[in-house]
């Protein structure tokens, strides 16, 4: 926060979650915009977000051409999912915490899997936003899937099994 105020920014784009500085910000003169892209239930829903940032650098042409890029190639591979052919089963993400944050069917991600070709063994789940389960429920659906998907950031390691084995 203290980086954030002594940057002199005249604004500063949040997602709606960070609340709890919105206000500190605001009092030291840095208008505050919300970012609700997250709230999105479809890839290209999410991507169409660049033209409202765009709107602030004041480049919507150049970001309707990107996004019309996106939109297209995404479009065309979507395509290419033959409707026809078994689809492989997937599940996704790791636990966090006590809980697996599931994405419901109608969400971004349950988007994702569906045009990817997918089939998402939480389909079933219509909410546009994430489920907490336990392990035990995911277990029950999952451990069959023939892919697991989750998002890893260490730009160091892979992950291996033993690595996931220890966080569980």
């Amino acid at each position: 926060t203290e980086k954030v105020l002594s940057s002199k920014l005249d604004i500063l784009v949040l997602s709606p979650f960070e609340v709890s500085v919105n206000d500190r910000f605001k009092q030291n003169g840095i208008v505050v915009v919300k970012d609700a892209s997250y709230m999105e239930d479809s890839p290209l829903g999410r991507a169409e977000w660049i033209l409202f940032e765009a709107a602030f650098l004041d480049k919507i042409e150049e970001a309707q051409v990107l996004f019309d890029g996106v939109a297209k190639r995404y479009n065309d591979l979507v395509k290419l999912i033959p409707a026809d052919k078994k689809r492989p089963t997937v599940f996704a993400d790791k636990k966090y915490a006590d809980s697996w944050y599931t994405a419901g069917a109608n969400s971004y991600m349950g988007c994702f899997y569906k045009d990817a070709g997918a089939d998402y063994v939480f389909s079933d789940l219509k909410n546009a936003g994430s489920v907490p389960l336990n392990f035990e429920k995911v277990f029950q659906r999952a451990y069959k899937a023939d892919f697991w998907l989750f998002k890893y950031n260490d730009t160091q390691a892979d992950m291996t099994l033993k690595m996931l084995g220890k966080e569980y």
